[in-house]
């Protein structure tokens, strides 16, 4: 039933003949009728898409080699020339002495997930690219723990190479130039009491001894 709710497929392969089972849904899934043609590695290759057959290939091989799980994430073109991507998961049938006799899995349509993260990543790399270009560094501070991340480009602006100290709320302060400090630590404090942080203007001192003012905004 959960395997139906899931709209998910079924397939089974004997490694030693190369006998495979595709049930009804599996077949749908690849965008095939039931029964019309004949399941196997070879039609279940020339439906995989071109870009991904190497990796899917690559990642059975290391299933079976016991050197990865049964488990990937790859597009399928239809036979009508839709594109879609399809996760298949399972496990590796073995005999007593440990060799690789089977394959039994399902197969599910994972489209709307790979589309949302990628236009995600899209969007990220569009945000990265037009910080980088305005020459902003983001940064964020867990106050319970201090710990903090600061992009590449927010070492850059305070003058340090990207991973050279572990970003924290006190490596930051040491930054700061010092007549600054009491200031910018008032306005955190004020800014932690509510939902964003007030526009703070600062200067730091560069490690070649020179003095930058930045300004930061942000949100609690």
């Amino acid at each position: 039933q959960t395997v139906k709710q899931l709209h998910a497929g079924i397939f089974e392969i004997d490694l030693r003949t190369g006998q495979t089972f595709w049930s009804d849904e599996n077949f749908r899934l690849l965008g095939v009728e039931p029964g019309t043609v004949e399941p196997g590695a070879e039609t279940f290759l020339s439906l995989i898409h071109p870009e991904d057959r190497a990796r899917n290939a690559e990642s059975m091989r290391k299933a079976i080699a016991g050197e990865g799980p049964l488990d990937d994430t790859h597009r399928i073109v239809r036979p009508d020339g839709t594109i879609r991507w399809m996760r298949g998961t399972g496990v590796v049938v073995r005999d007593g002495t440990g060799t690789a006799i089977g394959l039994s899995g399902i197969t599910f349509d994972v489209t709307e997930q790979m589309t949302a993260e990628m236009a995600h990543r899209e969007s990220a790399d569009r945000l990265s690219r037009t910080l980088d270009a305005l020459h902003a560094g983001v940064w964020e501070v867990d106050l319970a723990t201090n710990k903090a991340y600061w992009s590449d480009e927010n070492f850059r602006v305070l003058g340090l190479e990207p991973g050279s100290v572990e970003p924290s709320l006190d490596a930051f302060l040491a930054l700061m130039h010092p007549e600054d400090q009491v200031g910018a630590l008032m306005g955190l404090r004020e800014g932690t009491h509510g939902e964003r942080l007030p526009e703070l203007e600062h200067r730091v001192m560069l490690p070649d001894g020179r003095t930058r003012w930045v300004g930061h905004v942000g949100a609690v």
